[in-house]
């Protein structure tokens, strides 16, 4: 073989070897960003798991509010209304009550 082709081919042979070091180092940091992504996605999903728990405890603590005190809650007017106080006894000119 002529000497340039030689030259040629170990050129080629290190530039394929420096190649296949780079694409491993590349593939190291694609495989680490995927994995600190993940961990990343966990941690989010782990807040929104716990606020939807939140959501629910107190869907839970409205729900038993309405079954404790008669009446639904709403934003309704007639619910919202003052209640007229009870009328006070009086004894010698002395409200009671």
């Amino acid at each position: 073989m002529n000497p340039k082709f030689q030259g040629l081919a170990s050129a080629m042979s290190k530039l394929n070897h420096d190649l296949e070091v780079r694409s491993d180092k590349l593939l190291s940091r694609i495989n680490g960003a995927g994995a600190r992504a993940g961990a990343a996605f966990d941690k989010v999903n782990a807040h929104i798991d716990a606020t939807e728990q939140s959501a629910a405890d107190i869907e839970e603590f409205a729900n038993s509010l309405e079954g404790s005190n008669g009446g639904p809650l709403s934003d309704s007017p007639a619910s919202s209304e003052p209640q007229p106080e009870p009328e006070r006894l009086s004894v010698n000119g002395v409200a009671q009550g």
